[in-house]
């Protein structure tokens, strides 16, 4: 059996990569989100490496919004030298998969070479990984083209936690807590998975161990992290990080809030998946993990309860752990990792099943079938709804100019009416790929150049103005009610 699966070890690994592509071939359409107008418009507007005068400073890699220095030095690096991020969403989307499929076969081969080939499916241990790297919440990632970046940090993590739980020395731990650093600094909340994979290895390679070298070694996966995190928060702590989602609300606010936000993804999923399927689908793989803790040898139970519940709760809690301590907004890219928790279990599953539990492997293929559907439906519906928000915008954009184009305007200002409509479809209100053009002060006057390829500047709107529009309601857009022109300018009530 073992020869055999070392001889179709490529044709397995072949169809994971088919398997991975088909469930991203439907992000890499050309879109654009709220955040792609304002790259690509500062992209066309900079003229060299050195100009600080963009609308996003991006120019000292020390520098970035919300303490992600790396992975916003990516962005900058790549206009500066001519090859925009957004244009070029393709090759940065491909690249992303490609680099994350690196990372897959590094800890496939590992975790082969740890359990001494005793996981009895190379193709479901592949497929278990692809839930882990291609999980639902990071279909927005790509959906904003910074997924490349993030893909470099899973690289750096599958490094780093392959080399630690491998040698037991003091080199190899800095090794570690640079290369987790190096990862906060490009997304914090994707440097949760560093956690969540490290208890699952460090778990099985212990899970015969006395309880206090058990304990040892989990603490150690833990150092290593909460160092590399501190080290994070002292960096943003001492340089210039501007974090455009601060705000002056308490801890105990903050945790409040977050604890009201976890029902949109535990309930619905932030409208990914049919309501309630993401948690079901958890219990019923729990309810698989617990048979075979009861069903596995009486030393090992004790730690393999413990392992899988220090690999939920630490992926749930530290996932919030960022948006908690900074205020960030809680939107489904910063809890990305949460959702690799259905396959973090068919992991644990494959490995942990060492007393060969009647049916896992057969669930377990079933499983990943319906599993893969999800994703499948879920990034198709995605792309197809930006897709869609973006041919309404340019639209709506080219009738308003349509109608002003013969008639000196320079300058446009928005304001909104009384219930502003900030998505275009029935799905994925809470997040923000899916927002109008107009809905956004970083948008709102980059999409309106951008489809009329146009330099019109942005505007105040006066009291009189604002206090009109506040008072409407229009649903659609209305052009001889919602524009308002005096002179050269241009004010723009947003339905």
């Amino acid at each position: 059996m073992i020869q055999k699966l070392k001889e179709n070890k490529i044709v397995l690994y072949l169809i994971t990569v088919i398997l991975s592509f088909l469930v991203m071939i439907p992000l890499f359409r050309f879109h654009l989100t709220s955040d792609g107008y304002s790259h690509i418009m500062t992209f066309k507007s900079m003229n060299s490496i050195l100009n600080l005068n963009s609308s996003i400073n991006l120019a000292n890699p020390l520098i970035s919004f919300g303490g992600r220095p790396l992975s916003d030095f990516v962005i900058y690096f790549s206009n500066a030298i001519g090859f925009n991020i957004i244009e070029n969403q393709l090759f940065f989307n491909i690249g992303a998969v490609i680099i994350t499929l690196v990372s897959m076969y590094l800890m496939n081969k590992y975790i082969i070479k740890i359990t001494n080939n005793k996981v009895t499916s190379l193709l479901l241990l592949m497929m278990s990984l692809l839930f882990i790297f291609f999980n639902a919440f990071s279909f927005e990632l790509y959906l904003f083209s910074v997924m490349f970046s993030i893909a470099v940090q899973y690289l750096f993590m599958t490094i780093a936690l392959i080399n630690l739980s491998k040698k037991n020395n003091l080199m190899y731990i800095i090794f570690a807590v640079f290369f987790n650093f190096l990862g906060a600094c490009i997304y914090q909340g994707a440097s949760v998975l560093y956690l969540s994979l490290g208890i699952i290895i460090v778990g099985y390679l212990n899970r015969e161990s006395k309880f206090k070298d058990y304990v040892f070694e989990m603490f150690k996966i833990f150092l290593v992290f909460g160092i590399s995190l501190l080290l994070n928060i002292f960096y943003n702590a001492i340089l210039p990080i501007e974090n455009r989602y601060a705000t002056e609300t308490t801890l105990f606010d903050k945790i409040k809030y977050v604890l009201k936000a976890q029902l949109g993804i535990w309930s619905n999923t932030f409208e990914i998946f049919l309501k309630y399927t993401f948690i079901l689908s958890i219990i019923v793989l729990l309810i698989f993990a617990v048979i075979v803790i009861v069903k596995g040898k009486k030393k090992t139970k004790i730690n393999n309860f413990i392992t899988l519940f220090l690999m939920l709760f630490t992926t749930v809690s530290v996932s919030y752990l960022a948006i908690v301590t900074s205020g960030i907004i809680i939107v489904p890219r910063a809890i990305l990792i949460i959702s690799s928790i259905p396959g973090l279990i068919c992991l644990y599953l494959l490995m942990f099943n060492e007393e060969k539990v009647k049916y896992v492997k057969e669930f377990l293929t079933l499983y990943s079938i319906v599993f893969y559907i999800l994703l499948i439906e879920a990034s198709t519906s995605m792309a197809y709804h930006l897709v869609y928000t973006n041919k309404i915008d340019n639209k709506e954009i080219n009738q308003i100019y349509e109608e002003i184009k013969n008639k000196n305007i320079k300058y446009i200002g928005f304001t909104f009416d009384k219930y502003l409509t900030y998505n275009r479809s029935n799905r994925y209100q809470s997040m923000d790929a899916f927002v109008r053009s107009f809905s956004t002060a970083w948008s709102d006057i980059n999409s309106f150049n951008y489809y009329t390829n146009e330099n019109y500047e942005k505007i105040e709107v006066p009291m009189s103005i604002k206090n009109y529009c506040s008072n409407k309601n229009w649903d659609s857009l209305n052009l001889e009610e919602q524009l308002i022109i005096e002179n050269d300018r241009l004010y723009i009530c947003v339905y």
